[in-house]
């Protein structure tokens, strides 16, 4: 069973991708069916040293790579997915992004940027 408190998000190429964790690792399935409903493919994340992971989250970025964020204590954790949604990197601690206890949330600016 998957559990998230972030909504769906649509990608360039009109999939939908949903952040969630499951089984005590991160799980952001992504689907083609128009009614999100069907058709779920559901990649695990290899969580690497984080015993803990909790409040995922992410974006797709202006070249379509997929970028997952999940909370580990006090840091934020990356992984990254460049294949169209078919592997995920290992998570890995971002050195110099520290978390606040508030959710994060994103978004793209006018120019494209996210």
């Amino acid at each position: 069973m998957m559990s998230s408190n972030k909504s769906f998000d649509r990608l360039s190429d009109g999939r939908r991708m949903a952040w969630g964790i499951g089984e005590g690792s991160p799980q952001f399935p992504i689907t083609s069916d128009p009614a999100n409903l069907a058709d779920w493919s559901l990649n695990r994340i290899d969580p690497g040293g984080c015993p803990d992971v909790g409040e995922p989250g992410g974006y797709e970025g202006p070249d379509g790579v997929l970028y997952g964020t999940i909370r580990c204590g006090p840091c934020i954790w990356h992984t990254v997915r460049r294949d169209k949604g078919k592997s995920w990197s290992t998570l890995r601690r971002q050195p110099d992004f520290p978390d606040s206890p508030s959710n994060r949330e994103f978004g793209r600016f006018p120019d494209g940027s996210v």
